[in-house]
């Protein structure tokens, strides 16, 4: 006897419509758990195509090699070496700049271009530590990689220098485009135990073009460290608060200035000023 042919009915039409519908709907959400993911990372990450980004370049012994700035909105950048230390002073305290991050890496490492220096800390290439985001890396090299070579400043600073005279240099080298445009007015109050406190912060903040119009001392002191504004939030109290570490205040009545920052106690065992 012969065996009957076996007749292979196609899939239900239905069927078809509905994995395409599943696939659809798993592809939607895996884009949108990128597009997510992307967001957290860019929001996480410290550049911002409005504000200058200074990198501290050190060696294994934590001593300043070099610093390179990046400036987005005049598509330039910044590379000054260091010659000698001053072991007294952190390398934020040397020139009187905020770093927006660090890399540490060798000696050899550190006097290679600004792209070069990028990729490797992406790739922990001769670099022994940064806490750069990885996507600051990637923002940063392609900034980097874009720039035209006359667009680069190098310079050099031989250590020890008069203060006077580094801050002539700082000043000149590391503006915040964002700080010196919105010209906001900040007042910077000592209410720590340490007498001159508020004058090594107004140091900082004047060698990245901020406002500083006064400088006191409070009565009392405090243990708390605040920053707080009149008026909107602009991006200087927004720029200012990130540096700083603090979560800015909102205040009713308005001083004599734009921004108020109140040095507490909790603040002196700070490396950055």
């Amino acid at each position: 006897m012969r065996k009957k042919s076996a007749h292979h009915h196609p899939p239900p039409k239905g069927s078809f419509k509905t994995l395409r519908t599943f696939l659809f709907v798993v592809f939607f959400f895996i884009v949108i758990s990128l597009a997510i993911r992307i967001f957290l990372a860019i929001k996480a990450g410290r550049y911002s195509p409005s504000h200058r980004f200074t990198i501290g370049v050190l060696n294994n012994s934590q001593v300043l090699k070099e610093v390179v700035s990046f400036d987005p909105v005049d598509r330039s950048a910044v590379v000054l070496a260091i010659n000698g230390s001053e072991k007294r002073l952190s390398p934020e305290q040397i020139l009187g700049v905020a770093f927006d991050d660090t890399i540490t890496t060798t000696d050899k490492e550190a006097e290679k271009q600004p792209s070069t220096l990028l990729m490797d800390s992406f790739l922990h290439k001769g670099v022994i530590r940064t806490s750069l985001e990885t996507v600051d890396m990637i923002r940063l090299w392609l900034l980097a990689n874009s720039l035209d070579q006359s667009a680069v400043m190098h310079k050099t600073l031989s250590l020890p220098l008069d203060t006077l005279q580094i801050d002539k240099l700082s000043s000149s080298l590391f503006p915040d485009p964002l700080l010196v445009s919105e010209n906001q007015t900040i007042q910077i109050i000592n209410s720590t135990t340490e007498p001159g406190f508020g004058k090594r912060l107004e140091r900082m903040l004047a060698n990245m073009g901020g406002n500083v119009v006064l400088v006191s001392t409070a009565q009392l002191t405090t243990d708390r460290t605040k920053l707080v504004y009149y008026g909107d939030e602009t991006a200087s109290v927004r720029r200012l608060s990130r540096i700083l570490g603090l979560v800015p205040e909102k205040a009713v009545h308005k001083t004599i200035a734009d921004i108020v920052i109140i040095l507490g106690n909790s603040s002196l065992n700070t490396t950055m000023f």
